[in-house]
């Protein structure tokens, strides 16, 4: 895999001695190095590059896969199987072959790039699928995912967001990630938060960004599907409805996910009108789905910020949350590290909702207002990379707070099955 070489600094041995809790395995700190090549803007050949596996509403049974090549080209294909096929050579022996429905220009004339997306469905809940991304001739390495599960059994999911600045601090992020894919089997996906690029309106971010995001990919060629949030840094603009497939709706972009049948994830966009249509539609996902165990929201702006001031989607999304009885939400926006207190109607309830995020993809970060009443004890935000890991299970769900600069879990909670 076209993986560029970095030295791996080991940790010291004063960190090796801050074991994190329950003898966790420690992430290598990879080393910045101010002289790093970064591979050069826009593609040259028909090779396929950009790889990426988007999960909208049916992870079970559906997966859209994209890349990108220089020019349009004529012919793209997966090739996909249950078996990896990889030391066999042959596209042929793999058992599947789904054509490129979608294919197009990116918006915008800075760079020769073209994108290309298969939809793959009637895929078999629970399985790994190895596949091979082609176009005209030429492929892809070998990768391979996992669906979700149809029936209730634990997962795990990383969240997190705000890779929009420091190409090289973004890089490191992204080789730590692909190291938590190794180190945890059972994570399915990534659910990001948005803010990828810093203007989203310009397509040489967005191939930096894709080209990034291939180091996101374990050793063993695992690729984790992302499941989008909009960014205010891609607000506008049709480049992050052609890059991720347009999901929920064009310039909607929000949407519901059952990751298992007891968990949901509720993808929403704090870009465009958070009343009207999109609170129906939310209020109409949590109060059909009040038997599913663990419900979750992802979004961008939070409405419980450690360093800005609260979006103005909260007066129309907390009363939601609190009237359903929301597990978590996931925020980011902020540049910071943060746990809320579980808070309902406005105040701290052992019944309310916890809060966390809120964005430390590579971005630098802030420093966050820690005398906010809902950051005090078990609350907390600090100024630190990291990346939430979530493990639902049937009776808590574990949420883990990894710190990337030091490569260690840095906080853990659990919370409990809440009746709706």
């Amino acid at each position: 895999m076209r993986f560029l070489s970095l030295s791996i600094l080991m940790l010291s041995s004063a960190l090796l001695a801050q074991a994190p809790p329950s003898g966790e395995a420690l992430l290598l700190v990879p080393k910045l190095e101010d002289s790093e090549t970064f591979p050069p803007d826009g593609l040259v050949d028909q090779r396929p590059a950009h790889w990426r596996i988007v999960w909208t509403e049916d992870p079970q049974r559906k997966a859209l896969m994209l890349w990108d090549t220089a020019a349009l080209g004529r012919e793209h294909h997966v090739r996909y199987d249950v078996r990896s096929r990889a030391s066999e050579g042959a596209l042929a022996s793999y058992a599947k072959q789904r054509t490129s429905a979608r294919s197009g220009r990116y918006t915008g004339t800075e760079l020769a790039l073209h994108w290309h997306a298969v939809a793959l469905d009637e895929l078999t809940p629970n399985t790994t699928y190895y596949f091979v991304l082609e176009s005209d001739g030429q492929r892809s390495p070998e990768m391979h995912f996992r669906t979700a599960p149809a029936t209730p059994e634990p997962i795990a999911l990383l969240s997190g967001g705000d890779a929009r600045s420091d190409r090289a601090q973004r890089r490191a992020v992204n080789r730590m990630l692909a190291q938590l894919i190794d180190l945890r089997p059972e994570v399915l996906a990534l659910a990001h938060g948005g803010d990828f690029v810093l203007w989203g309106t310009q397509l040489p971010l967005w191939d930096r960004w894709l080209r990034d995001q291939e180091l996101v990919i374990g050793a063993s060629g695992r690729v984790l599907p992302i499941l989008p949030t909009r960014g205010n840094h891609e607000a506008t603009g049709a480049l992050y409805d052609e890059v991720f497939g347009a999901p929920g709706g064009a310039e909607k972009n929000y949407y519901a996910t059952e990751l298992t049948p007891e968990v949901l994830l509720v993808t929403l966009n704090t870009e465009i009108a958070a009343g009207g249509e999109q609170s129906m539609f939310l209020e109409q996902v949590l109060a059909s789905r009040r038997a599913t165990r663990w419900q979750i929201a992802q979004y961008h702006r939070p409405l419980w910020p450690a360093v800005k001031q609260p979006a103005t989607a909260a007066p129309h999304w907390l009363p939601l949350f609190d009237r359903y009885a929301l597990d978590l939400a996931l925020e980011n926006d902020g540049h910071a590290l943060k746990r809320t207190v579980p808070i309902k109607e406005g105040a701290r309830s052992e019944r309310g909702t916890t809060y966390v995020g809120e964005g430390g993809f590579g971005v630098q970060q802030r420093t966050p207002d820690t005398a906010r009443w809902y950051l005090q004890s078990p609350g907390y935000a600090h100024s630190r990379h990291h990346v939430w890991e979530l493990r639902f299970g049937a009776q808590e769900l574990e949420v883990l707070a990894w710190d990337l600069q030091l490569g260690k879990i840095f906080d853990r909670f659990a919370l409990r099955p809440r009746a709706r």
